[in-house]
């Protein structure tokens, strides 16, 4: 029984992974959660990847936030741009 039980909550490594990526994009179930967590106190490679991953995340919404604020087109070029796109349509 304790076999069986320790199977349910264990994750494959392929199914480690797959939740670490999905956690940028959604929330996490609370089983999902613990399954996760108990995988990642066991396993290095994932454990590792969960870090890279948590640190590529950061590093791109850090990106997107600075290129977002820091990167506008003045209205006179966007005025232009929609000028030339509409007289050669």
């Amino acid at each position: 029984m304790l076999k069986k039980m320790m199977n349910t909550l264990m994750l494959t490594c392929s199914k480690a992974t797959q939740l670490i990526s999905v956690k940028a994009y959604r929330k996490l179930s609370v089983s999902e959660k613990v399954r996760l967590r108990l995988h990642l106190l066991t396993c290095s490679a994932c454990k590792a990847f969960n870090l890279q991953s948590t640190f590529i995340d950061k590093a791109l919404e850090k990106l997107g936030a600075h290129a977002a604020h820091h990167h506008h087109l003045p209205e006179e070029r966007k005025a232009s741009i929609q000028n030339h796109i509409t007289k050669n349509l």
